[in-house]
């Protein structure tokens, strides 16, 4: 985490890091699989306390580096996605696809510290190539599958998802859409049922449209438009009531319906709740964080504890970071004898300039004004 945070320093982004907050309760069932406990959908949300533990140590290293660090009402996503839809930040670094749902535009995946590499997601690129809203992400994210719906709908694929979304009438939104199937599904469960019990009538063997060879052969056949005989055919386009109940019963449509109404009726899925979760961010509108400054002392004492660093390895890493805050600011040269940390370190000149792998660097002089810290 710290050569991450340096790294992200040194090519100038300013870092705020969000934890989470507490777990929703339609996370139960997802946390108790990671943690390899069984529980129904209903229990309560097991208690992450080695996980807590480790997101304290990484709030503790962050603040003694002068990071500003924010608690997240519920999930960090949607706190992070909250501070970029309020200006604060340019993207999210997450490896969470669920900071797209909570409403972020730019999303930063696998960040590689020592191949300088990232993966760039943008929200504006999903909506133009591949005509998908915020709210169809959601949609998708009950159907095939969320932390808040884990198993999403038995049987449906990406595939059938995206055909679904992709053609279905817009007159009102995928979530809606959704939310009127959890409402309706006893009058969905008939219908499927009487469309199911449709009778087949005898169909021409040519033309494969209803009625007998003979008939058509004689009178004609109505889907052909003849008036004798008919044309060889196959059943795309026959309207008898069978076969557009089957057209009906095949389009990712009905197949999402139905299917999404089965599992309803046996396993109730929180449709209302996972929608509420991601449209409506809980998260409180962040106050504009001030970084502080970094704590020298702090810092050597998280990393004698936690990673056993001997204390000069630990000061020379500091004041890199140290460095980086003061050039960020402009503190270097608008105040010359800037201090970090209440009197530990003092900023002196700039040594030289100097360019390392392409990248313009300045070599700083500190003097350290802390007795606990001369002759490290």
């Amino acid at each position: 985490m710290f050569y991450k945070i340096n790294h992200l320093l040194e090519h100038g982004v300013g870092i705020i890091i969000v934890t989470d907050g507490r777990a929703p309760h339609l996370k139960a069932l997802t946390i108790a699989r990671r943690l390899g406990v069984e529980i129904d959908r209903n229990s309560k949300v097991i208690q992450r306390r080695r996980f807590m533990k480790i997101m304290r140590e990484c709030e503790t290293l962050a603040q003694s580096l002068g990071i500003t660090v924010l608690k997240g009402a519920f999930e960090a996503e949607a706190a992070a996605a909250k501070l970029q839809q309020d200006g604060i930040v340019d993207g999210v670094i997450t490896t969470d696809g669920d900071a797209f749902l909570y409403g972020a535009r730019q999303v930063y995946r696998n960040l590689l510290v020592t191949e300088r590499t990232c993966e760039k997601y943008a929200m504006s690129r999903v909506e133009s190539e591949l005509g998908l809203s915020r709210d169809d992400l959601v949609g998708m994210a009950v159907l095939n599958g969320c932390d808040f719906n884990p198993d999403g709908v038995t049987g449906l694929g990406r595939g059938t998802v995206l055909n679904y979304i992709l053609s279905r009438d817009r007159s009102r939104t995928v979530t809606e859409e959704l939310i009127s199937w959890n409402d309706q599904m006893q009058e969905i469960s008939e219908k499927y049922k009487r469309l199911e019990e449709i009778k087949r009538k005898p169909h021409c063997g040519t033309c494969k449209h209803i009625g007998s060879k003979k008939e058509h052969t004689v009178s004609g056949c109505i889907c052909c438009g003849t008036t004798s005989h008919c044309n060889a055919s196959s059943d795309a386009h026959c309207t008898c009531t069978k076969h557009v109940a089957q057209r009906l019963l095949s389009s990712p449509h009905m197949q999402c319906c139905v299917k999404f109404v089965k599992q309803g009726n046996s396993a109730q899925i929180p449709v209302r709740e996972i929608v509420e979760e991601f449209s409506n961010n809980k998260s409180n509108a962040p106050v504009l964080p001030k970084w502080d400054l970094p704590s020298c002392i702090h810092f050597l004492s998280f990393m004698q504890d936690k990673l056993q660093w001997r204390q000069a390895v630990s000061a020379e890493k500091f004041c890199q970071v140290a460095a980086l805050h003061f050039i960020s600011r402009n503190l270097v040269f608008s105040k010359p004898y800037s201090v970090v940390d209440n009197q530990v370190l003092k900023f002196h000149h700039v040594l030289k300039r100097r360019k390392k792998e392409g990248v313009e660097l300045l070599e700083l002089e500190f003097g350290v004004l802390d007795e606990r810290l001369k002759g490290l």
